[in-house]
């Protein structure tokens, strides 16, 4: 999944939980974002 954080910076992770509202997504560096739904978007490749 990815999603665009505060400063406009694409970030690309793994959902590692899911949550009501929230999705944890584990990123390639270690780092653990919480991200709402809404904001979330597939990753298609080619």
């Amino acid at each position: 999944m990815t999603f665009n954080d505060r400063e406009g910076r694409n970030v690309t992770g793994v959902i590692a939980r899911i949550n009501q509202r929230t999705a944890i997504l584990g990123i390639s560096d270690g780092e653990t974002w919480r991200v709402p739904f809404h904001v979330l978007r597939r990753v298609l490749e080619v």
